[in-house]
């Protein structure tokens, strides 16, 4: 089922679960933290008030599980960027 809350909106579908909101990295330097051991990291995310309802979604949906994260860099607009850059490793 795919829960997708968009400012006050929760749409609802027979996909795998799935919540999408917008978010960006805090200026902060410890925005993207590495574990001490090399095994691991933490990572903060700004979120706007529209898409707190996500974030309860999350919680609900999400706590003690395993998730799969995909980050998409979108343009000043919001819109997809056309020079897009993948990294992998």
């Amino acid at each position: 089922m795919a829960l997708r809350y968009f400012g006050g909106n929760i749409l609802v579908s027979n996909e795998p679960t799935r919540i999408t909101f917008a978010a960006s990295l805090p200026p902060i330097t410890s925005a993207i933290s590495l574990d001490g051991n090399g095994d691991g990291a933490r990572m903060k995310l700004d979120i706007p008030a529209s898409d707190v309802g996500a974030m309860l979604l999350l919680q609900h949906h999400g706590a003690g599980k395993l998730l799969k994260v995909t980050i998409e860099v979108l343009g000043e607009n919001g819109q997809n960027t056309e020079n897009t850059t993948e990294i992998n490793i």
